[in-house]
This record gives C-alpha cells, structure tokens and sequence, in this order.
C-alpha cells in the first residue's frame, strides 16, 4: 500500500511539472511575437514617415485596413478577407477640383489598382487601354458597383453616364473610347457609401491617372530657333495644338460659354541645350499690369505658364509622386519646374520661376504684341540644364522622353475688377491649372 502511494504521488508531481512546463512556453511565445510586432511596427513608421506622399499612403492603407475589418466582422467566416492596399491614386467628383480635395474625401473614391483584373475587395479603374468592355476571364463583377464616366466637351470635364450597383453581370460594361470606368467591390463599404453622394451635375476627375492621349513628338531642331518674337513653322514645323473650343485638349471652362474670344496656336522644338516653345495667343486684348518688383504675380493676368518635366509624366517615378499637394519630392529632386512668361503692358518682357530647386532662369525670353492683328507671341528657350540639381543637372542624352504643359492665362481688366480668373488649359488642368497634378502634362517623344 505504501509503495501505491508513493507511485502515485509521483505520477502526479510529474503531471504538475509538465502542465506548468507547457504555460511557461506558451507565455515567452506570446512576448516573442508582441516584441517582433512592435520593432515591425516601428521600422515601418519610420519608412513611411520619409515623404509626405508615403505618409498619406500609409494613412490611406491603415484606413483601408480598418474598413476592411469593419466590411467583413459581420460574415460567418472565422479569418477575414485580406483586402487590397490602396494606391495613392483616386477620383474625386464634385464641382469642380481644388487644392483641398483629398483620397479619404466622401467625395473621392480611392482606388487599389488600375486596368488589373479584379479580385474581392478591389476598387479598380478602367480605360480603353484595358480593352473595349470590363470582361476579362470568368468574372462577372455581380459583387461590385460599375460607375462608367465619360468625357463631355460641352462642360469640358467627365461626368457620370451610367451606374449599376445591383448584383447583375456586368462583365459586358463598355469602357469609353474617352473615358474610365470604376469598379468598386461590395466589400468596400465606405467607398461603396460615398456613390450615395454622387450629384448629377458632378464633374469627375482622376488624380494620378491620366485620360487624355496627350502625347506629341517633337522633330530635334537642325538650326536654334532664334528667340525674338517671330514665330513660324520654319522654326519649329507644324504646331502642336491650333486652340479654340472645338479642340478636345483644351479646356474653355472658365469662359461664358459661347464667347470664348480667345485663341491659340502652341509650337514646340528641342536641341541638346535647350526645350523651345512658342505661343500664339490671338485675343482683341493684352492686359498684364505688372513690373520687375511684381512680376510674380502675372499669373493673375495675361501670360503663359510653363511645366518642364525631366520624365515622362506617365513614368513610374511621376506615378509615385505625382500629387504636389502632399508630396513635394518631383519639385525637390528637380525633376519639374514651373514658370511664368508674361508681357508688361510697358512692353517688358518679363519672367517668373515659380516652383524649381533654384529661381534663376538662364535661358532666354521675348514677347511681342501685334495690336493690329490682336495677337501676343511668346517664344522661350529653356535649358534642359535648369532641371535637375546643380550638383547634378539634367540631360536628355539617351533620354527618349520627357514632358511639358501651358496654361494661356487672359484674365482683363474687366475680370479683375468682377473677381474672375480666367485661363485656357489643358483637359484636367494640365497639370498647372485646379491641381498640380503632374500626371496631366504632356509626354514628349524626343524624334530624331
């Protein structure tokens, strides 16, 4: 009996041990995962704290991430889904686009992806670059919202054709040959709520996408054109843009409709030094009342402004950070400058370097005006070498394209003095009017 006793009194220390043996591992397991949980949680803050375009990315995954727990806690499943990051691009709908729209607006519709093949929980757009219709493979798209917007000139902007959010096929949805379409997964609730807010009279605009096929080549100058004022088809071949409001690139919207009383032609060339440009603005009037001490301020009347893009604005590098409003990184690094060229009404030309690593303008400038002809002409030449850093300054050998965009700004004396500021721009803006969206310039292909 005593030996029973002893063996079993053994069996149960080494049963105590063994329990107490398995808690002690399973606690330091637990420590081990919260301390590598937060060294990752620390040196992703630190990544993404780098630029203010990766900060706004950051917060748009983590708001991403907390719909996506909130869309599917309410489901049978015991893992949820693992959404889809979203991207830094969105659309933004409304009356029109400014400075203070922002991706987690509820009027903007962030996007994770764009002319990919869907999968759950994608907010994806379209345009005819992915094909003619939304059918790709099997899907059917019965859980998402289809929201098709089509370019319309007579607002000059894009706006809402069609809408099916029911559980239907619509895999047979056409994309606009001018256009996009957005498809929005069911399982994302807060971007599928904010179509409720969707006006008819809304104009569309994608930010870091662009719609318009603008791009041109421009043939290498054999001879400098020679910066006086006189522009002609000699110089720089045929123009790249004849400008009224028939012109589907060119935006007429800050005009009273039916009198848009001003017109242009846009000219452009390049050699190893320089990016050549002339403008022929043909207006009954010229109003610029600005001086030496004041000429940054000629935007506010008539002038041109002037983007000159290192890159593509379709690149990779433009993709990432193609948002000036959050993310000033292209204008650091050098990679875009913004300028103004404009003529006094004392008959000075005049120049302005509004976003650039340095404010120096070295190339040259002349602007005349032909009261006769109502005509104001504007031909500048600037160094490829004013991009870049000066450390480090650009060059287009072995480059094969770049980008550019004008704005032709004709406020008068009658506008400033009713409030209004009114421009002819490119379709979205250009990159320079409503948003500094670099992805609306203009790619240039470097001919031979």
């Amino acid at each position: 009996m005593k030996k029973f006793l002893a063996f079993l009194l053994m069996f149960v220390m080494v049963f105590t041990f063994t329990a107490c043996g398995g808690e002690d591992t399973e606690t330091s397991s637990s420590s081990g995962s919260q301390a590598t949980s937060s060294a990752a949680s620390q040196t992703s803050s630190k990544a993404t704290s780098e630029t203010k375009s990766e900060a706004s990315s950051n917060a748009s995954q983590a708001q991403s991430q907390a719909d996506s727990s909130a869309d599917t806690s309410s489901g049978t499943s015991s893992s949820p889904v693992e959404m889809p990051k979203f991207t830094n691009k969105f659309v933004s709908f409304g009356a029109d686009v400014n400075v203070q729209i922002r991706a987690t607006d509820s009027t903007s519709i962030r996007l994770t992806k764009i002319n990919e093949p869907v999968v759950a929980g994608d907010v994806a757009l379209f345009t005819k670059s992915f094909g003619a219709s939304l059918k790709t493979g099997t899907e059917t798209y019965k859980d998402f919202a289809v929201l098709v917007c089509t370019y319309d000139h007579s607002i000059f902007g894009y706006k809402k054709t069609s809408l099916v959010d029911d559980e239907s096929d619509k895999s047979a949805t056409a994309i606009p040959a001018d256009g996009f379409v957005i498809a929005i997964s069911k399982l994302q609730k807060s971007e599928i709520a904010k179509l409720k807010n969707i006006k008819d009279s809304d104009k569309f605009f994608p930010h870091g996408v662009r719609i318009a096929d603008l791009t041109v080549t421009l043939k290498k100058a054999t001879k400098a054109p020679t910066i006086d004022g006189k522009i002609n088809a000699n110089e720089y071949g045929t123009a790249l843009w004849k400008i009224d409001e028939k012109n589907k690139f060119w935006d007429y919207s800050q005009f009273v409709k039916d009198n848009y009383y001003v017109k242009g032609e846009v000219y452009a060339t390049y050699d190893d030094n320089n990016f050549y440009l002339g403008v022929i603005v043909d207006s009954p009037e010229h109003y610029n009342p600005v001086t030496e001490s004041t000429k940054s301020g000629m935007y506010q009347y008539y002038c041109i402004q002037v983007n000159l893009y290192a890159v593509d604005p379709l690149s990779d590098y433009m993709s990432e950070h193609f948002d000036h409003v959050i993310d000033q990184t292209a204008f650091n690094e050098g990679m875009i400058r913004q300028y103004g060229f404009g003529l006094s009404d004392d008959g000075e030309t005049l120049w302005v370097v509004w976003m650039g690593v340095d404010k120096n303008f070295t190339g040259q400038a002349k602007i005349t005006r032909d009261d006769g002809a109502q005509k104001t002409y504007y031909e500048v030449a600037i160094p490829w070498s004013e991009l870049g850093k000066s450390d480090n300054p650009f060059s287009i050998k072995g480059v094969d394209k770049v980008g550019f965009s004008v704005s032709i700004n004709c406020t008068n004396k009658d506008d400033v003095a009713e409030g209004r500021w009114k421009n002819l721009k490119l379709r979205d803006g250009g990159g320079i009017i409503g948003r500094n969206d670099w992805s609306k310039g203009v790619t240039v292909v470097l001919g031979k």
